[in-house]
């Protein structure tokens, strides 16, 4: 817990409070492959939600961020209610209706109206994924999703195959940050989860995300290397 903790709680300090759960969710990732016996599993998740109310009350999650879980509590109340949203409030709203009005096969990227006519703001960067199913629809979406589940399974199948614990580990670690990346990201553009500001990994526009993915990638890729050594 404290090699998961202690980088969590630095890169919440910034605060990123989106960065900081991946690295949690990664940490106990690792820690049930690894075999931890349920119950100090199930001890550990407790205690980490336990954590949830003494950091909200003592300011670790900052104003921005408790606005953030409000506005999603607030999307889940009758259709009169989420309308009144204004500014900011309305990104996860659009999101849900460029997804929406992507229908079976999409609009293309003329017909994507909540995109092209800016109602969908940041449309390149966490909220990719709405973009995408605006202009391709929810045959263009689904096919994405197959792809990214081929990823991870596949690099889950080279991670497994090696010899070496360690080798093993790492790559679980690995494919753990794309997973989660993966999840958080769609959850908050479907209004499942509550925005963190996560990017979807090789679709979201960024440098230094794409870079973090390719390395996660290769080091998932490695494992394969020590693959039949003992």
């Amino acid at each position: 817990m404290g090699y998961v903790l202690f980088p969590a709680g630095l890169i919440m300090a910034e605060p990123d409070l989106g960065t900081a759960l991946v690295v949690i969710a990664v940490g106990f990732s690792i820690m049930f492959f690894e075999g931890v016996r349920l119950t100090s599993f199930l001890t550990l998740l407790a205690i980490v939600l336990l954590c949830v109310p003494i950091a909200w009350k003592t300011g670790i999650i900052r104003p921005y961020q408790k606005e953030r879980i409000r506005i999603w509590l607030h999307m889940a109340k009758d259709e009169s209610q989420r309308l009144s949203l204004v500014g900011k409030e309305m990104q996860p709203e659009q999101a849900q209706w460029a997804v929406g009005s992507g229908g079976l096969l999409g609009r293309g990227g003329l017909g994507a109206l909540q995109s092209k006519l800016r109602f969908l703001p940041e449309l390149h960067t966490d909220f990719v994924l709405a973009t995408f199913a605006e202009e391709r629809g929810f045959v263009g979406t689904t096919l994405l999703l197959a792809l990214y589940a081929t990823l991870i399974v596949s690099l889950l199948v080279v991670a497994v195959s090696s010899k070496e614990r360690f080798a093993v580990l790492v790559s679980i670690g690995a494919v753990a940050i794309l997973f989660w990346q993966i999840v958080f990201n769609i959850g908050m553009v479907l209004g499942l989860l509550p925005v963190v500001g996560l990017t979807l990994p090789f679709m979201s526009y960024g440098g230094s995300a794409t870079i973090t993915s390719l390395f996660s990638v290769g080091l998932a890729l490695n494992a394969g290397i020590h693959r039949g050594h003992a």
